[in-house]
């Protein structure tokens, strides 16, 4: 899979077992979570699609970080964190739906 020439290796098949193993409420359950996770799919099907590519179901995110909510009660999420299992460049980004994904951190198996 290629990302603004970057490259990486997806095993989305382990990744999808990674979710699937995933009870409710998990990683997380606090309101904010909670929250991201029952709008986020309906709100960015473009990212839904995408992420569930790789694997991933959107409304499992490892952690979001919200921002206060405005004066209309809208909650906005600055950043939102997946696993996805595999690798890829350092410098990975890649847009979908005007929003961008890209490589937090990564951790090796020891």
């Amino acid at each position: 899979m290629v990302g603004l020439g970057t490259i990486i290796n997806v095993d989305a098949e382990k990744t999808r077992q990674y979710y699937q193993a995933m009870g409710p409420g998990e990683p997380c359950s606090c309101n904010d979570c909670k929250n991201y996770c029952a709008r986020v799919k309906a709100a960015y099907p473009a990212a839904a699609e995408y992420l569930a590519g790789l694997g991933v179901e959107i409304e499992k995110p490892l952690e979001t970080s919200p921002l206060e909510p405005g004066a209309d009660g809208m909650m906005e999420y600055c950043a939102c964190q997946y696993v996805v299992l595999g690798s890829c460049e350092e410098n990975y980004r890649h847009t979908v739906g005007g929003k961008c994904a890209r490589q937090g951190f990564t951790l090796k198996r020891v």
